[in-house]
């Protein structure tokens, strides 16, 4: 009795780790995981319990499992929902400006950000940096974010922001914030830094 228990113990224990380790969770930032995976596991095991031990053990790592991996998803959707926000600004002193793909456009919310970025930076000096994501032939994205770069500074240049303000530059695809492995993170690649130089 004593050798079955050791053995549903270990089963379970690698159970869990196989289902966090498949999700991510070990390598995910991703708070709250591990609270889903043992709740789900108690709801599931518990009732489980009630008939033996070995249904009680297999219905704990099943629910560990699948509300590990439910949890997980959730969150992970979450956070690229939020981080779809445009635009999303970056470190101290750079706003981001983002596009859709093969565009050049400003969108309202970009504008409205960078409204916001020049507020007590009207004398304040700029460096507008173009970037693309890896959709597109290298010269093709090297003039995509040059104009896109020319976009931002346009826009500031109608806000009252002096020529000799801004230096331009574009670097195509070759900076992406993001490994080009994903809409989702070519999406964020399709961008313009705005850093405020001093």
């Amino acid at each position: 009795m004593r050798s079955r228990m050791l053995t549903l113990t270990v089963l379970v224990c690698s159970l869990l780790i196989t289902g966090c380790s498949t999700t991510g969770s070990f390598s995910n930032t991703t708070k709250g995981w591990g609270k889903c995976a043992v709740t789900g596991g108690a709801i599931w095991g518990i009732p489980g319990a009630v008939h033996g031990l070995a249904t009680g053990g297999v219905s704990m790592a099943a629910g560990a499992i699948v509300s590990g991996v439910a949890c997980a998803t959730a969150s992970q959707d979450a956070a690229n929902s939020s981080s779809d926000v445009l635009p999303a600004h970056g470190r101290e002193g750079t706003t981001v400006a983002r596009f859709t793909i093969n565009s050049a456009l400003l969108n309202d919310t970009s504008n409205t950000a960078l409204d916001t970025f020049l507020e007590g930076r009207m004398y304040s000096n700029f460096t507008i940096i173009g970037h693309t994501c890896d959709l597109g032939s290298k010269d093709f994205n090297q003039n995509l974010s040059e104009k896109r770069a020319n976009a931002v500074k346009k826009y500031l240049l109608k806000k009252g922001i002096t020529p000799g303000q801004i230096s331009v530059k574009g670097e195509g695809e070759k900076k992406p914030l993001l490994p080009n492995s994903s809409e989702s993170n070519r999406k964020k690649n399709r961008r313009v830094e705005i850093v405020l130089v001093d």
